[in-house]
C-alpha cells in the first residue's frame, strides 16, 4: 500500500519519477523490469470438526484455532512480458527472500545482463547483504519511502 508523505517532499517526487522512468522503458529481455513483493499469512488449524451445513444454515466453524506458525508468500512478476510468479515457503525465515531472488536470477533470468528489480524500499538493504550475484545485474529504482518509515531514514 502506498502513502503519499503528509507534506511535500522533494525525496518522494525524486524516488517516485525514478519508478515511472522504469515503467516506461520499452521492454528489453536483456534487461527486464520485474515488480517483487512479499506478505506473511499465519497458518491455523481447527481444534474441533466443524459442524455441517444444513438446510438454511452454512457449515460453522468454532472460533478457537491452533497456530501452526508463519509462511511466506512471494511474488515477482514482469509486466511487459506478461508473466507472474507465485512462490511459498512453509515457514518465515529471513532467507527466503534471498533464495527466492537467486531462484529468479538463476532461472528466469539466467540470460539477463541485468534484472531491474522494483520493490517496496525496506526490501533493499536486505537485497544487498543476501543476494549472492553480482549487484550489477540488480539495480534498484529509487522507490519512495512510505510514512511508515522513520524520516531521515535511506530509501
Amino acid at each position: 500500500m502506498w502513502c503519499i508523505p503528509p507534506k511535500q517532499s522533494a525525496e518522494f517526487v525524486f524516488h517516485m519519477e525514478d519508478v515511472l522512468e522504469v515503467y516506461h522503458r520499452p521492454y528489453d529481455p536483456k534487461r527486464p523490469v520485474v515488480c517483487m513483493d512479499k506478505t506473511f499469512k499465519q497458518l491455523i488449524g481447527e481444534t474441533r470438526d466443524p459442524l455441517p451445513a444444513r438446510p438454511g444454515a452454512v457449515e460453522r466453524y468454532d472460533h478457537v484455532y491452533t497456530r501452526n506458525g508463519v509462511a511466506s508468500l512471494f511474488m515477482a512478476c514482469e509486466p511487459l512480458a506478461g508473466w507472474r510468479h507465485v512462490a511459498a515457503t512453509a515457514q518465515r525465515c529471513r532467507s527466503d527472500w534471498a533464495m527466492f531472488i537467486r531462484d529468479l536470477l538463476d532461472g528466469r533470468y539466467r540470460d539477463a545482463e541485468r534484472v531491474v528489480l522494483v520493490m517496496d524500499p525496506s526490501r533493499k538493504r536486505f537485497a544487498f547483504r543476501r543476494a549472492q550475484h553480482p549487484l550489477a545485474r540488480l539495480p534498484l529504482p529509487g522507490v519512495p519511502a512510505s510514512r511508515s518509515q522513520a524520516p531521515g531514514r535511506p530509501a
